[in-house]
């Protein structure tokens, strides 16, 4: 005869337990969307040399012709984000790392980023700057960036106590539009917060 009066060799699992794998398997799945890196390029050489060449154009037109000087500054804003988009076309702007958005030697942590928007700024239908907006937590101070206004830049939101940095593709991100840029920067930005929760219930 033998007796058990210890606890059972295997339960079923409860509604609780198994409630929580499955929250701790999506957060896994979440996580792994946002590994590794992902460099973030302006656009091909095509629309840029383009605006770099319309620009040429118009300001050889105003030395030319002394009755057409407004075409000085649609030669500069055509041909200023021209150039700028030809020397920088081969180098990423940034870079999205699970530790945070990295702009050259700086890096804005995910964990003081709260939210982002990816907006695009065109005519006719045609792309022609999409803009990377990264709101930070409040308190937070963001590293100074070293690049040209136009490209990146950081602005202190006095009434909201709070900074945004605002980085500039002319005329996008290489190989996705704004929409695939969005949702990869989702990726990233959730995968850091699931990351963070499942640290959270680990340790709990």
């Amino acid at each position: 005869m033998t007796s058990n009066t210890g606890a059972p060799r295997h339960q079923k699992p409860t509604h609780s337990h198994t409630g929580h794998d499955a929250h701790v398997a999506e957060l896994e799945k979440i996580a792994a969307a946002g590994r590794g890196r992902v460099d973030i390029i302006p656009q091909a050489i095509a629309i840029p040399a383009v605006l770099a060449l319309c620009g040429a154009l118009c300001i050889y037109a105003a030395v030319t012709n002394t009755a057409v000087s407004w075409a000085y500054l649609v030669g500069a804003a055509l041909l200023v984000p021209g150039i700028l988009s030809l020397l920088i076309r081969r180098k990423p702007l940034f870079a999205l790392t699970e530790e945070g958005v990295r702009v050259q030697d700086v890096l804005l942590p995910w964990d003081h980023i709260e939210d982002y928007v990816v907006t695009d700024n065109g005519y006719n239908g045609f792309t022609m700057h999409t803009n990377v907006g990264l709101i930070h937590a409040a308190g937070y101070t963001p590293p100074k960036l070293t690049l040209f206004r136009m490209v990146g830049q950081t602005i202190h939101k006095r009434k909201e106590g709070r900074y945004e940095t605002h980085l500039g593709l002319w005329v996008g991100a290489k190989g996705m539009n704004g929409e695939k840029l969005a949702k990869r920067i989702d990726e990233f930005f959730s995968a850091a917060r699931a990351r963070a929760e499942l640290a959270r219930l680990r340790a709990g």
